[in-house]
């Protein structure tokens, strides 16, 4: 076939850009007879050339090419490695294990990481043991990553004990890394870790993992979790823990979260924490969720970039609620503040 005739030549064009474009066509158009060049492209000069290829060979389905694909692995372009263990995963999942084995002394941590982002995202019952065996891995950050992709991968399928030593043991792990990944991963697990969590808030020597343990309380709704966390807001703590203890404490729903915040004495950088993480931290975000509408409302204001403002915006809100106790919760909100449109507000309310 005449068409089937250029893209074989096209592939080997001496422009990289004409490569991948014949690559592509020759996945649009099912040519499995393209096999043997594609995988003669895992060894391009051309690191976008080679991922193509193997997204190529992952596409087409012959699961003849897998041990080709394991030759090529781990390739010196992390984004390769990663499309090749895609393309194995999409194949053959039993032969992601040699990935691993292949992995298993190397200090390559982009390698690891992007196997172990691959074995997240698969849907098959072949993820998990594949995953176990990286929990004992020489590398912090890869043991973390496979702690948070264990919780990920168990979610659905029967593995729910497996996960939940993993989590265990990595709250005991000497690393900080690992044991704030694996305070994340207790919230999504049955087995319930409060106890450890509390220890974990007020001895930890890590400042990552007393946020992560204050977040993970809240989270829990953790028995005796509401004076753990309004100590670790009075205490002489980094901001990063004083603003996920804050946050989690209004969970509970008894004092006001701009209160506790506005007595801190670095009540603007905690404000600045609570915006930005509330903006890029997925547990932070879920916190800010589940909290009250009233308690919505104050880290909206202490959001805002002067107090006035802040008093304003709460001032607004409290007009939208109608329950009558989440406007009373509001007032010593207010009154933190002790401003101008803070003691309007509170007139407003008086009349």
């Amino acid at each position: 076939m005449a068409a089937e005739s250029d893209i074989r030549r096209l592939l080997s064009d001496p422009n990289p850009v004409v490569r991948e474009a014949a690559v592509q066509a020759a996945v649009d158009a099912r040519l499995t007879s393209m096999v043997p060049p594609l995988i003669d492209l895992l060894g391009d000069s051309e690191a976008s050339v080679r991922r193509n290829a193997a997204r190529a060979l992952g596409g087409l389905g012959d699961r003849s090419v897998a041990p080709a694909l394991l030759r090529a692995f781990p390739d010196p372009s992390f984004n390769v490695t990663e499309a090749i263990a895609v393309a194995v995963s999409r194949l053959d999942v039993g032969a992601l294990a040699g990935l691993i084995d292949l992995l298993a002394e190397s200090p390559d941590v982009e390698s690891k990481l992007a196997l172990i982002r691959t074995l997240r995202r698969s849907r098959t019952s072949e993820a998990v043991p594949a995953l176990q065996r990286l929990l004992g891995d020489q590398l912090p950050e890869v043991r973390a990553a496979t702690i948070e992709a264990l919780e990920r991968a168990g979610r659905s399928g029967g593995e729910r004990e497996l996960v939940a030593t993993a989590v265990i043991e990595g709250l005991g792990d000497p690393d900080d890394i690992v044991r704030a990944s694996a305070i994340d991963a207790s919230c999504g697990v049955e087995e319930r870790h409060g106890q450890d969590l509390l220890a974990l808030l007020e001895d930890d020597p890590s400042s990552l993992v007393r946020e992560r343990a204050a977040l993970a309380i809240g989270l829990l709704r953790v028995p005796r979790g509401e004076g753990a966390l309004t100590a670790a807001c009075r205490r002489a703590e980094p901001s990063n823990v004083r603003a996920a203890a804050a946050l989690a404490a209004g969970v509970f729903d008894r004092q006001s979260i701009v209160a506790r915040v506005v007595e801190m004495p670095d009540q603007m950088t905690v404000r600045e924490l609570l915006r930005e993480r509330l903006k890029r931290d997925a547990r932070f975000r879920l916190l800010g969720r589940s909290l009250s509408a009233a308690r919505q409302l104050e880290l909206r204001a202490l959001g805002k970039p002067d107090d006035g403002e802040a008093q304003t915006s709460l001032a607004q809100g409290m007009r939208s609620l109608l329950d009558a106790g989440e406007r009373v919760r509001l007032i010593s909100s207010l009154r933190a503040f002790q401003g101008e449109q803070s003691r309007g507000a509170l007139l407003q309310m008086v009349r």
